[in-house]
């Protein structure tokens, strides 16, 4: 209202205009990665590493992201497309903290921090308790809060694509008995 008809057009337009160029780049982004996981035998390499002859591009990739936006599109409102970000994006955090405390408390392979160089037998001690042990398990309970205070539909599709990256993961190690196929880069 402060700016008239004139700047809710020009904002509209320059609105539209960025989530058009989001959308390509993240498409485009996708599509390469989906693309190197495919040549690196993650995934089916005869779809996934599939590239267009006539524009050297791969296209199946770039099919598959539009048709998963397309329906998320059409079915989902815009606050729980947010959350679904923030559900893997939190997910990636809270495994980060834990993965600082299995480090230093669980794993006990005794290696110092890069920061401390290379000490043999280190553990935490004294104030190194807040950094490595305190603080994550805060930034833990804070993530767990936030995750649970999503949208409860963001929370079940996050969830569902999770279990199917675990499922697979599963199979491409034969039960986590072998590592992973790298990704080469």
């Amino acid at each position: 209202m402060t700016g008239g008809e004139g700047f809710t057009i020009f904002f509209t337009a320059g609105y539209l205009t960025e989530l058009a160029v989001f959308n390509l780049v993240a498409t485009a982004a996708g599509a390469r990665l989906l693309y190197g996981m495919g040549r690196d035998n993650l995934l089916p390499k005869a779809v996934f590493a599939k590239v267009n002859k006539r524009w050297k591009t791969p296209h199946w990739n770039i099919i598959l992201i539009v048709l998963i936006e397309f329906v998320l599109g059409v079915s989902v409102n815009i606050s729980t497309l947010s959350n679904l970000v923030n559900y893997g994006a939190l997910f990636a955090f809270a495994m980060l903290n834990l993965s600082v405390i299995w480090l230093y408390y669980i794993k006990k392979k005794r290696e110092s921090p890069l920061s401390l160089g290379s000490i043999k037998g280190w553990k935490p001690s004294g104030w190194r308790h807040i950094r490595y042990l305190a603080l994550p398990l805060m930034g833990f309970a804070v993530i767990v809060y936030v995750w649970s205070s999503m949208d409860h539909l963001a929370q079940i599709i996050g969830t569902g694509w999770l279990v199917l990256g675990a499922v697979f993961l599963a199979v491409k190690t034969k039960g986590f008995r072998e590592l992973p196929p790298s990704l080469q880069l």
